[in-house]
C-alpha cells in the first residue's frame, strides 16, 4: 500500500468535464470576491504585488514557504518578517510594535485549519480599518468555508494544484478584479506537460506496480519540479487543469478530507511523542495532519520505508531561521497525508505505522 506524494490523475477524468454545470470552490459563493485563476499560487502573489506596487512594504510571517518569500522578492517589495508561535498563532504584539502603516501589506497564513486567536484577529481588523491591506494565504485551508476568522482579507491566495489531481492551478480572490494577463502568454509550459505526464504514469504504476518502473515517472516528476523553479513566467491556469478541476466533486473531496483528518487525529491524539494541532473548528478543512516531533527526520525515514510519503511544510529557510519559534517549527514539523484518495482503512494503517515508528525513536 503506497500513500501520499503527487496526486495521480485518472484518465477517465479527462472525459467527464463539468459534473454539475456550476463548478466552484467554496469561497466562490462569496459575491464580494472576484476570482482569478493562475498556473501557481506564486504567480498569483507576483501578479497581485505588481498590481499593488513595489513600493509597499510586505509584512510576512516567519513560518512560510520559500515560494512565497521568493515571489515577494521577485516583485521587488521590501519585506518585514514577524514571528509565528509554535502553536501557529501570529505574534500580534510583535506585529503591532512593528507599526505597519497605511499602504503597507500584511500577509497572513491560515495554517492547517487552525483558528486565528481573538487578539490577532482584533489587530488584523484594526490594521485593515487603517488602510493596511491584508493578503490572506488560504492554501493550507483552501476548502474551508468563510467565517469570522477565515476569508476576511482584502485578497485571498491559494494553490489549487496541492489539493486536486491537476497539473497546475492557483487562485486569487480579490475585492477588486486584477487586470487580465497578456493574451500572448501561454498557459502550458514544460512543467505542466511533464507533471501531467508523471501524474498519469503514476496512476498506471499504482494499477500495475509489477508491470511498470516507478523510477520512470519519478524522474519526470523531478524534471517538472526543476522547471517549476526555473520558469517564473506568470501564466493563467491551463485549460487542461481547468477541465480536470471541473470534473471534481468538490463537496465529496471536502467531506472525505474532513472525515480522514478527524479520524486520524483521533487515532493519534493519545500519542505523547508527537504534538498535534487542536481538531479544527466546524467549516475548517486542513490540507493535511500537521504534527511536531523532535526526531522528525528519523520519523520521516521510517514512514518512507513503509511507503507512506509525507511532506514537510516547511523546512528551515531564511525566513524561519529569524525567530526561535518558527525555527523550531521548521525543524520538527511533518505533514501526514489525509486527502481524498484515501479512506478509513488508510488512516488506520497510517496511525499503526506511525505509532510503531515512534516506538523505535
Amino acid at each position: 500500500m503506497e500513500i501520499g506524494s503527487m496526486l495521480e490523475i485518472q484518465p477517465s477524468a479527462l472525459f467527464e468535464g463539468n459534473r454539475t454545470g456550476s463548478f466552484a470552490l467554496p469561497l466562490e459563493a462569496d459575491a464580494s470576491y472576484h476570482a482569478s485563476y493562475y498556473n501557481t499560487g506564486r504567480s498569483a502573489i507576483t501578479h497581485l504585488l505588481q498590481f499593488l506596487g513595489r513600493s509597499r512594504r510586505v509584512f510576512l510571517p516567519s513560518f512560510i514557504c520559500t515560494s512565497v518569500t521568493d515571489a515577494v522578492h521577485r516583485a521587488g517589495n521590501p519585506v518585514v518578517f514577524y514571528p509565528v508561535g509554535e502553536d501557529l498563532q501570529p505574534d500580534s504584539s510583535f506585529l503591532s510594535s512593528a507599526s505597519p502603516a497605511p499602504g503597507d501589506l500584511v500577509y497572513i497564513c491560515q495554517y492547517f485549519g487552525t483558528v486565528i486567536e481573538d487578539d490577532a484577529m482584533e489587530l488584523f481588523l484594526s490594521l485593515q480599518k487603517k488602510g493596511i491591506l491584508l493578503i490572506e494565504d488560504i492554501t493550507m485551508s483552501l476548502l474551508s468555508t468563510a467565517g469570522a476568522h477565515f476569508a476576511f482579507g482584502d485578497y485571498l491566495i491559494g494553490s489549487i494544484r496541492k489539493w486536486f489531481a491537476v497539473p497546475d492551478g492557483g487562485i486569487l480572490y480579490g475585492k477588486e478584479k486584477l487586470p487580465e494577463l497578456p493574451g500572448d502568454v501561454q498557459s502550458v509550459n514544460e512543467y505542466t506537460t511533464y507533471y501531467f505526464t508523471a501524474q498519469m504514469m503514476k496512476q498506471m504504476y499504482l494499477d500495475a506496480p509489477d508491470l511498470y518502473d516507478k523510477d520512470v515517472y519519478l524522474s519526470l516528476m523531478r524534471h517538472a519540479n526543476d522547471v517549476l523553479f526555473s520558469d517564473y513566467t506568470i501564466r493563467p491556469m491551463s485549460d487542461l487543469g481547468m477541465r480536470l478541476l471541473e470534473s471534481t466533486d468538490v463537496a465529496q473531496v471536502r467531506k472525505q478530507r474532513e472525515d480522514n483528518y478527524r479520524l486520524l487525529h483521533g487515532l493519534l491524539s493519545d500519542e505523547e511523542a508527537i504534538t498535534l494541532l487542536p481538531a479544527p473548528a466546524d467549516g475548517m478543512i486542513p490540507f493535511c495532519l500537521f504534527l511536531l516531533n523532535e526526531k522528525r527526520d528519523d520519523l520521516l525515514r521510517r514512514l518512507i520505508d513503509a511507503d507512506i510519503y509525507c511532506n514537510i511544510h516547511w523546512r528551515p529557510n531564511d525566513a524561519t531561521d529569524r525567530f526561535p519559534s518558527s525555527c523550531a517549527l521548521a525543524k520538527n514539523c511533518l505533514s501526514i497525508p489525509a486527502d481524498q484518495r484515501y479512506g478509513a482503512s488508510h488512516m488506520q494503517h497510517i496511525a499503526t505505522v506511525l505509532k510503531d515508528a515512534l516506538s523505535f525513536l
